[in-house]
């Protein structure tokens, strides 16, 4: 008797997928920033939405670039969906065959220096991850925003 052995199959693309995808890189890049003695971003949802809004337009458009040929570059973006900002900046991820994509996607990141930049950068405070799929191709983008200062209200003046 000859036995069959089929390779597990990665999970077929789902909003479910995608969600865990994104929490997930959420908590490792949190995990690294500990172990390098940062603190843990803050989950922004407007950053995710934007997130989603890039990764989405990579996936249905067929480009990988930290530049949109439509919405332009990410402060751009993040103007046009006013979301304040007084620093950002950006990874993106592309990869088939998503066996593990959290950890393709932090341990790509942590290996190229512009990346892990981002990822270690004390200034930057709030985070988003969003993805997509487009067929078995995932398309991953992190956003890192440090808002603008509050104004503190001052003294009143006569």
């Amino acid at each position: 008797m000859t036995a069959l052995l089929f390779a597990a199959r990665p999970a077929p693309p789902s909003p479910q997928n995608l969600n865990a995808i994104e929490r997930g890189i959420f908590e490792a890049i949190n995990r690294v920033r500990r172990q390098h003695g940062r603190a843990p971003l803050i989950w922004n949802d407007r950053l995710a939405a934007e997130a989603r809004r890039h990764s989405r337009s990579m996936a249905e458009h067929w480009f990988f670039s930290h530049t949109d040929p439509a919405r332009g570059a990410l402060a751009a973006r993040l103007n046009e969906d006013k979301i304040p900002w007084r620093a950002c900046a950006e990874n993106i991820f592309q990869e088939s065959g998503y066996e593990d994509p959290v950890k393709a996607a932090v341990d790509g990141w942590m290996r190229s220096p512009g990346h892990r930049s981002n990822i270690l950068n004390q200034s930057m405070t709030e985070t988003g991850v969003g993805a997509a799929f487009r067929g078995s191709e995932l398309f991953v983008t992190q956003e890192f925003l440090r808002p603008p200062e509050r104004q503190l209200p001052g003294p009143e003046r006569r």
